[in-house]
């Protein structure tokens, strides 16, 4: 695979879906839950161009504020 062990492909595919994730590099490995909230995981999910140009005005006016 993708230098992964047993162990390590048993914790991925136990693993929570798009909510808890596997980090691995020299420092170490870890299997994370990045916590994100309903109102970023909103705006993590959009990709029309309408929704996005829609959430930068926002953006805008809020740091405007």
């Amino acid at each position: 695979m993708i230098g992964l062990n047993d162990k390590e492909i048993q914790i991925i595919k136990t693993a929570k879906k798009k909510r808890q994730y596997y980090y691995k590099s020299v420092l170490g490995r870890r299997l994370f839950d990045l916590g994100l909230g309903e109102i970023v995981l909103s705006f993590v999910a959009v990709s029309s161009k309408e929704n996005l140009s829609e959430i930068q005005k926002r953006i805008i006016a809020n740091l405007q504020v």
